[in-house]
């Protein structure tokens, strides 16, 4: 059952003293390392083929992993697919600019959820200003259908009015509401990329991303840019550097919003979201050690090398753009 924000505020009060011991603790099992040193590392990696007529493959291949200048041999290497997803819808004023923005939302959305393998956990949650509502975690997604429904029922009555945007604060909040995941989940934004309330400082959202390994991938329904904190550009950064990718269909019609729904339209829509799926759905994680302990964040290169130990010009690499130091900081000013 989707909770409301009048439920979430409700449960806010010790929500407060959870985001503190969020912070006090080890902000998930993805940060968790029982090295003292730190000085073994797991990456997530993937894979993306830059002719999009062929399949990324490592046959005859294999990654390069470097930190800084020193270049680090992967000492294993695992295919994986995610835990857990968020589904973070955007119900914000933009988005209900003309029905046809709306129905190509919940069809992504729709579309994740009928084509995930099995195993993975969804939750949906919806955003304005803040949270709104959350389903939570399950493998049910008939269930998740029809809080899909529901939520096309309610919000197609509100287009009107004001809803400002805080995408980048609610990225920041899902981190606190959520302390445990394994490495290689996933929050998945569909959106038109526009954010007119965040106060959430940039690095800290990118920061606190990469120490919990979350991969961040958007969808974006474009609409003509607005004046605001962040523009779509930030966040498709925002999902490179932490290992994650963006696609989006630009509205199909003369008219401003209009999303042309017909099967030529849906096909279209449906094609880049089965790409961006199956990005989300298959990833690998690299097991590499450090020559010594960092104390400040460093940069991190994945290639996919050939069998010359040249680099794979085919082929493109997903990955966090950063290692942190270990054990990661309270704080990331």
């Amino acid at each position: 059952m989707l909770r409301s924000r009048t439920e979430l505020r409700r449960l806010g009060r010790p929500m407060g003293f959870v985001l503190v011991l969020a912070l006090l603790l080890p902000m998930s099992q993805a940060q968790e390392n029982t090295d003292p040193t730190c000085l073994s590392r797991t990456i997530v990696a993937n894979l993306i083929g830059i002719d999009e007529r062929s399949q990324p493959s490592l046959e005859g291949n294999r990654f390069s992993v470097r930190v800084g200048r020193e270049q680090l041999p992967v000492q294993k290497m695992v295919p994986a697919s995610p835990s857990r997803i968020i589904i973070l819808l955007d119900t914000s004023g933009s988005m209900f600019e003309s029905e046809t923005k709306w129905k190509a939302a919940r069809l992504l959305a729709s579309d994740i959820l009928t084509t995930a393998p099995s195993a993975i956990q969804f939750d949906l949650v919806t955003f304005e200003a803040e949270i709104n509502e959350i389903s939570g975690f399950t493998s049910n997604r008939a269930f998740l259908l029809q809080q899909l429904d529901a939520l096309t029922y309610q919000y197609e009555k509100k287009r009107k009015g004001l809803h400002p945007t805080a995408l980048l604060d609610s990225i920041r909040t899902l981190l606190s509401m959520y302390p445990g995941n394994a490495p290689g989940d996933v929050i998945y934004v569909i959106t038109d990329g526009d954010d007119n309330r965040s106060r959430s400082r940039y690095k800290d959202v990118q920061r606190q991303l990469l120490a919990r390994q979350m991969r961040l991938y958007f969808f974006m329904l474009r609409s003509p840019e607005e004046q605001g904190s962040y523009q779509p550009q930030d966040f498709q950064n925002l999902a490179y550097e932490t290992a994650g990718d963006t696609a989006n269909v630009d509205s199909l019609s003369r008219y401003q919003f209009q999303y042309v729904l017909d099967k030529q339209g849906m096909n279209r829509i449906l094609l880049a979201s089965h790409a961006l799926n199956e990005s989300i759905f298959q990833f690998y994680l690299l097991d590499v050690n450090l020559p010594r302990r960092i104390t400040d964040p460093a940069k991190l290169e994945v290639q996919v090398l050939d069998h010359s130990n040249q680099k794979n010009k085919k082929v493109d690499v997903l990955y966090p753009h950063l290692l942190l130091p270990c054990p990661l900081p309270l704080s990331f000013k």
